[in-house]
């Protein structure tokens, strides 16, 4: 396998996995499993194409994507990209909290048009009803598209690499949602350097529960993974939550090679693991645990290598990583293939202006990992509050 491939933009990137022999497995919220060829992945996202043209909607246009289906978000997701129409993801969700944030996103946009369940659908209706703040957001969910047929392809849009591809809102975003605005460069370029940080090889294989409207989800495994025309398999989260023990089950039939969870993911794997252990599993596969999106614990890493050290997992798989949504994703790795490192640091001398201290006791030590350097075209510095390089 050569080395990465540079792309222009987003279309350029999924039409060049045409005739590749990849696919992509879905297992859903009930554990049924479905998958799609990447030449399957894009006919079907043209045929979307087609159908949400003849709705009416242009290039330029906003389409918010909020579905519990992982099938039909990323068969929607690129129906959007490849007619210049702007994809919103947005999670569901399951508290009124979170129907006002996707409504507060609803009345941020211009005219935005909606893909959902009908499920989703009737909640938002529920309780625009309730909350009589949000009427005007009523019209656009009344047309919402919850299903569409396949009748002509659409017209592929013509895009230039600094077009707007789509719209990421933040997870760190309180009260206030905050949309981060990504070209096609944004991306390509990222996932070019993804790939490239993980050492992506043609045997590597994917599996991932992370949900495809967190940037780790879609831009760190799908996005990096099709680049390189790699399979991967795409684990529902609830699917996740209620059974994690199915994560390494999945792992193991599937041989799956690279993996990504934030320090979450593992914590929760081992809490249900200690009371119901697995047997029979060949972890040797695991080339990469890619730890991220949330602070990472060392003890809780150590743990659950020293706990899976007997299913032939390998300790040097986990990887610690560093990024946010406001730089696409990806922003710092470890040297692919070493063992992670960490730093014990005296608490008691981390306030503002205080020089850190190396501890070697446990009394009042803090472990830090370490999440490596930049990857390319990614740099950081060092600010002081007036915005000084230090």
């Amino acid at each position: 396998m050569s080395g990465p491939k540079k792309y222009q933009t987003l279309i350029d990137l999924l039409f060049d996995q045409r005739g590749k022999s990849g696919q992509i497995n879905f297992i859903d919220v009930n554990s049924t499993e479905m998958s799609i060829s990447f030449d399957d992945l894009c006919s079907k996202a043209e045929y979307c194409l087609g159908y949400l043209q003849s709705t009416g909607m242009e290039p330029g246009d906003e389409l918010i994507i909020c579905t519990k289906s992982n099938v039909k978000f990323l068969i929607t997701f690129w129906a959007a990209i490849l007619g210049g129409i702007i994809p919103i993801p947005l999670a569901v969700g399951i508290s009124n909290e979170h129907r006002s944030k996707i409504l507060k996103i609803i009345l941020n946009l211009k005219k935005p048009n909606l893909v959902t369940d009908e499920k989703v659908k009737e909640r938002l209706k529920i309780y625009i009803e309730t909350e009589t703040s949000h009427l005007n957001c009523k019209s656009i969910i009344d047309n919402a598209i919850t299903d569409y047929t396949e009748i002509d392809k659409g017209i592929i849009h013509k895009v230039s690499c600094d077009d707007t591809a789509f719209v990421q809102y933040s997870s760190g975003s309180t009260s206030e949602p905050k949309g981060i605005v990504l070209t096609h460069t944004n991306l390509t370029s990222n996932t070019y350097a993804i790939a490239e940080g993980l050492k992506l090889t043609a045997d590597d294989i994917g599996l991932s529960w992370m949900p495809l409207t967190h940037d780790m989800g879609l831009i760190g495994t799908h996005m990096s993974l099709l680049s390189r025309g790699l399979s991967h398999h795409i684990m529902d989260t609830d699917l996740f939550i209620r059974r994690p023990l199915l994560w390494m089950t999945k792992v193991n039939e599937y041989r799956a090679s690279i993996l990504t969870s934030p320090n979450f993911g593992f914590k929760h794997f081992l809490k249900v693991f200690k009371r119901k252990p697995l047997e029979k599993l060949d972890l040797s596969c695991i080339r990469m645990l890619i730890n991220g999106a949330e602070s990472i614990s060392v003890d809780i890493c150590e743990e659950f290598l020293s706990i899976m050290k007997v299913f032939n997992l390998k300790a040097e798989s986990m990887f610690p990583v560093y990024g946010l949504a406001e730089a696409t994703l990806g922003v710092s790795f470890p040297e692919a293939g070493k063992h992670y490192e960490y730093i014990d640091l005296d608490r008691r001398f981390l306030n503002d202006g205080e020089k850190c201290k190396r501890t070697a006791t446990d009394k009042h030590k803090i472990s830090l990992v370490k999440h490596g350097k930049a990857i390319r075209d990614c740099q950081y510095r060092i600010m002081s509050e007036k915005n000084q390089p230090l």
